[in-house]
Formats: C-alpha cells, sequence, structure tokens
C-alpha cells in the first residue's frame, strides 16, 4: 500500500479542498456552495427520477407523456 490515509480520507480532503477553493474564487459562502452542489445534483437524477416514474406508474415515457396533454 502506498499511502497510510484511508481512501475514504483522501476523497474527504479533496472535496475540502475543492470547496475552500471555490469560497477563495467566488468569494461565496456555505450556503451559496450548497445550493450550487444541490441544483447540480438535482439536475442530474431529476430525469432519470421522471422517467422511473413514468415507467411504473403508467405506460408512457417523457415524451408520449408530453404530447398526450
Amino acid at each position: 500500500m502506498s499511502s497510510s490515509v484511508p481512501k475514504a480520507a483522501r476523497t474527504e480532503e479533496e472535496h475540502n479542498q475543492g470547496y475552500y477553493a471555490w469560497l477563495s474564487e467566488k468569494g461565496g459562502d456555505a450556503s451559496e456552495w450548497t445550493r450550487e452542489k444541490y441544483n447540480a445534483a438535482y439536475e442530474s437524477y431529476m430525469p432519470w427520477l421522471e422517467d422511473k416514474y413514468l415507467q411504473y406508474f403508467t405506460s408512457d415515457n417523457k415524451a408520449s407523456y408530453a404530447t398526450k396533454g
């Protein structure tokens, strides 16, 4: 093993470095950073969640559901 630091600790440290770099670069605060990260995650998982909802509870996909109107 090349390092005595566990992998989880390294990823947390990398995460913290990214957070502090963002704060110093943009001059924002923790709530702005959290809001940006939440919005990025929401935009990535929400389309998948909508597709799964339509798949399980209707016989439509997003395109056919939108044109049904």
